[in-house]
Order: C-alpha cells, then sequence, then structure tokens
C-alpha cells in the first residue's frame, strides 16, 4: 500500500509537471503569437510607404477583459501601455515640407532676390519622374516626394476652378522626340497624373521652341510666352517634362486705390512704393520664434469663395527675414494653415504693396541638397521611361513663374520642366494693425486641402 501511495504521489507530482510545463508552454506559444503578430503589422505599415491612413483597431465580437490589441498592449510588469503604431504625417503636411524645403533650397546669386516657386509643380515632376526609376534612384525620388503617385493624381483633379470668382488651371505635358518610344506603363502613368504625351522635333530647333512656346503660352493664359528662346539648346534633348499651373482670383475685401508710400529694404535705405490698404474682419496671429527674428506676425487675405487665401508672413524684428526663413519650418507653416480652419476674425487694418513680379530659377541644386541626385548623373537609373533608351539622364530643371498683385486680386503662374537626355540609344486682439513695409514672405494657399500653391519672398516689391 505504501508502494501504491509513494507511486501516487510520484505520479501526481509529474502531472502537476507536466501540466506547469504545458502551461509555460502554452503561455511561451501566445507569447510567440503576439510577436509575430506585432511583427506581422510592422512589416504591413512598413509596406505601406506613402503614409496610409491609421486603421482603427477594432475589437472581435464577444472580446473579453483577456483579449490582447496586438498593436496597444501592456506587459505583465510594465504599467506603461505600448504604442508600436508610428505617428504618420498627413499628406498635406508631405507636400508642405516638400514646398518648403525645395523653397529653401533656391539660392540665386543675390541672396536677395525675389523668388517665386509653385514647389507642387516640381513634387508632381518628380513623382513621374519615379515611375520610371528603379533602384537607388528611385529610392532618392520616393524619399523626396513622399507621397503615393495615386494620391498625387488625385491633387492634380482637384486642381480646378470650383467657384465662378476663381480660375484655377492645371496643364502637363511629355514633349518626347519622333524616335524615342515610351514605356507603356509610363505613358499610362503619364496620362494618370494628367500628362498628355506630344511628339516633338527636337532636331529642329525652331519648330521645337515654337510648340512647346505654344503650350506653355496657353498654359498659362499668355503671361509667360517665350520660356524658350533661340539661345535654348533643344537638339539634344530627347524629353521635357513640362506641367503649368495658372490662378487668377478676386479678394473677398478689395482694396482701396493705391498710394505711394516708403518701403523699407534691406540695405538700410527707402524707396517709394504703391501701397494698398483695406479694414476688415480677417485672421491674423503671432509666432514666437527663436532668433535674432524674434518670430512672426501672419495674416490671411482670403479671396472670395473662401477656398483659397493668401498668407503674409513679416519677422516682428525689422528686416530679419533671412533670419527668420532660416528657422521657420513646414510645421510651422502647416500650424498657420490649420489656424485659417477655426481661428476667430477680427478687424484687421492691412497695409501692403502692390507688385507685379518674375522669377526664373534653376531647381538642380535644391533637388540635390533633398538628395535627389542621381537623375542628374550617369549613374540615373530610369530603365522604365523609353523601351529604346534604357539609360536617360536629367539635364536640369527650371522654374519660371509669375505673379500679380493688386487691388482686385491675384494672378499668379508657373510653368516647371525637367529635361532629358539618353546617354545611350536603346486668440487675438480685436483690432490688428498689420503694414507690410519690409521685405516679407507670400503663400498662396489651397485651404480645402492646406497645402500651398505658391511660396514668394519679396525685397523688392
Amino acid at each position: 500500500r505504501r508502494r501504491s501511495n509513494t507511486k501516487l504521489s510520484k505520479d501526481r507530482d509529474w502531472n502537476r509537471r507536466g501540466s506547469q510545463q504545458e502551461q509555460q508552454r502554452l503561455q511561451y506559444l501566445e507569447q510567440q503569437r503576439i510577436q509575430e503578430e506585432i511583427q506581422r503589422r510592422q512589416a504591413e505599415q512598413a509596406q505601406q510607404q506613402y503614409f496610409p491612413q491609421p486603421v482603427e483597431q477594432k475589437s472581435p465580437v464577444g472580446q473579453t477583459e483577456n483579449y490582447i490589441d496586438p498593436l496597444n498592449f501592456q506587459l505583465p510588469n510594465n504599467p506603461n501601455r505600448i504604442n508600436v503604431r508610428p505617428h504618420q504625417p498627413s499628406e498635406s503636411d508631405a507636400i508642405t515640407a516638400f514646398a518648403w524645403r525645395l523653397f529653401k533650397g533656391i539660392k540665386p546669386p543675390n541672396r536677395y532676390t525675389n523668388i517665386i516657386v509653385s514647389p507642387l509643380l516640381t513634387q508632381l515632376s518628380l513623382s513621374l519622374l519615379g515611375a520610371g526609376a528603379d533602384g537607388y534612384t528611385r529610392e532618392q525620388i520616393e524619399a523626396a516626394v513622399q507621397l503615393n503617385p495615386e494620391f498625387l493624381a488625385g491633387v492634380v483633379r482637384s486642381l480646378k476652378n470650383t467657384q465662378p470668382s476663381t480660375s484655377l488651371e492645371y496643364s502637363a505635358a511629355v514633349f518626347v522626340s519622333n524616335y524615342l518610344k515610351l514605356n507603356g506603363t509610363f505613358a499610362q502613368k503619364a496620362k494618370q497624373v494628367g500628362s498628355d504625351t506630344v511628339p516633338v522635333d527636337f532636331p529642329n530647333q525652331a519648330a521645337a521652341i515654337k510648340q512647346i512656346n505654344s503650350w506653355i503660352a496657353q498654359a498659362t493664359r499668355n503671361h509667360i510666352p517665350n520660356f524658350l528662346d533661340s539661345s535654348s539648346p533643344t537638339q539634344g534633348i530627347d524629353m521635357l517634362l513640362a506641367n503649368a499651373i495658372f490662378f487668377k482670383s478676386i479678394w473677398r475685401h478689395p482694396f482701396n486705390e493705391t498710394f505711394k508710400g516708403d518701403f523699407n529694404y534691406r540695405d538700410g535705405h527707402q524707396g517709394q512704393v504703391n501701397y494698398m490698404r483695406v479694414a476688415k474682419h480677417m485672421r491674423s496671429g503671432t509666432m514666437q520664434l527663436s532668433g535674432p527674428s524674434g518670430g512672426l506676425k501672419w495674416v490671411e487675405i482670403p479671396y472670395a469663395g473662401g477656398e483659397f487665401s493668401m498668407i503674409l508672413i513679416v519677422p516682428k524684428t525689422k528686416n530679419t527675414l533671412e533670419e527668420l526663413l532660416s528657422v521657420l519650418t513646414p510645421n510651422h507653416l502647416s500650424s498657420i494653415m490649420d489656424q485659417l480652419e477655426y481661428s476667430m476674425t477680427h478687424i484687421v487694418k492691412l497695409q501692403m504693396p502692390k507688385f507685379h513680379l518674375k522669377s526664373r530659377v534653376s531647381l538642380t541644386k535644391s533637388l540635390l541638397e533633398m538628395g535627389v541626385s542621381n537623375i542628374f548623373t550617369s549613374q540615373s537609373n530610369l530603365p522604365y521611361i523609353a523601351l529604346n533608351a534604357p539609360v536617360v539622364r536629367v539635364t536640369d530643371a527650371i522654374q519660371h513663374a509669375v505673379l500679380n498683385v493688386d487691388e482686385l486680386g491675384t494672378v499668379a503662374t508657373a510653368v516647371n520642366t525637367f529635361s532629358v537626355i539618353t546617354l545611350s540609344i536603346s486668440v487675438p486682439d480685436p483690432e490688428i494693425s498689420f503694414i507690410v513695409d519690409e521685405p516679407f514672405l507670400a503663400l498662396i494657399v489651397d485651404k480645402r486641402q492646406k497645402v500651398p500653391l505658391f511660396i514668394t519672398k519679396i525685397y523688392n516689391p
């Protein structure tokens, strides 16, 4: 009997140990399952390279208190909840970030030169080049653009006027040499982002210049009639990616007639310019920033219809625009655009110059600073653009822009080109006074999508 009891006791111990081991095994398997689920979700997020919308985690029907959300769980010995969902910037943030990086990278010989640029045009063209890229070249483009081409195609569709008081038009074309055969997939991508394919006899310089200038003049309503001239070489070009934007709108509150007044230039001297005045309910604000500028003041000037606005930005300290630009970030601009949606209006007595500006800039150095370098070298990997030319590269990226601001409204237009050659053939105060009598920053923004259409810095109106 003793032997029998001893045997039963040993059996119970073995069973208990076996049960404990089984529990440990099950716990281990459950931990492994959770870890694998986390890794799987992280891999899915990594594959969604273009800022996907976060998916709300819904618990299963009949969830109990023991249910574990693999992406938002709590370890037994850690009272802090762990959230492995990365912060996903919005599409408008990505567009604003690209716009600001491109704008700040433009460095003309005279740093105090007026500059107007429509970064969205460059972002759209670069995205199209990405459709024909591979390897590290593609990685560079994707890192700079940071947006899904399909989303950008939606942006293109939104670039149209929706109010009788506003004209907004987007045009794009791929001018192709007669002997260059486009890859079908690339041609389809071009069509998706609104680009027409246009054959051009590039060796015939006079005919090529006339054809391209005619297209650009029509796209910009004749505000840029001669983008190319007789000194523009076309014989070596095999393809030209071109896109253009035209914006025209009237102010919600027209300004009074102009008057002469002093403008304070960067070097300290004053000069007479034409000023405009208006006193209406508008949004304005300030922002404290580090550096000599002390921060900024901004005011929104709405266009009729309410979908678009101009934002004027001046430094708090006189004539410190360059110092302000050195500390201003895309997040600051996004913050201002967010306030256009919910901040209260108040009476603003606004005085600003009337101006007519033109600028023509090369974007190559700015793109190089943004890490887009391969497309300009013999290391360019753009094999999916042309069937009979597997090795092509970009020779230059140029943008020409015009901005007219007067008492009634604004006309702004720009054209962007990428020249491609083949290498081998095969709560504020109730009333505000806002006087713009020094160098300033101006943005024309789409309030619907919270993105800048044009950015300009003005030293000499």
